[in-house]
């Protein structure tokens, strides 16, 4: 669970492993001070990664781990690799490490 700790509505990607690929998955929207289920059920992997920009892009969550979106587009893209070949964007993720906990709740803060 992913929850949005800020003022303003967060726009959230995923990203994760699934079989010998990665997937990312988007758009989330997160209203202020709401929580979203991005992983349903209970966490298989430990580790898992998100991007993350509010409304007018002042705050960024993002990090050093490579990912395909499609902004502002809603999208779920198998595989990380030459993501601007295929038309989408390559955008840096943050990981998360569950440390193999069942559940786990991420705060965006500002």
């Amino acid at each position: 669970m992913i929850c949005n700790k800020t003022r303003k509505t967060v726009n959230l990607a995923v990203g994760y492993k699934e079989g010998e690929s990665w997937r990312s998955r988007g758009w989330y929207s997160i209203s202020p001070r709401g929580c979203e289920t991005v992983v349903g059920g209970r966490l298989k992997l430990r580790y898992y990664y998100y991007y993350a920009e509010n409304t007018d892009a002042s705050l960024l969550w993002e990090g050093d781990y490579n990912f395909c979106i499609r902004d502002p587009e809603e999208f779920s893209i198998l595989g990380d690799q030459n993501c601007e070949r295929r038309g989408y964007l390559t955008q840096g993720f943050s990981e998360i490490d569950t440390k193999n906990a069942k559940s786990f709740t991420l705060d965006l803060t500002d």
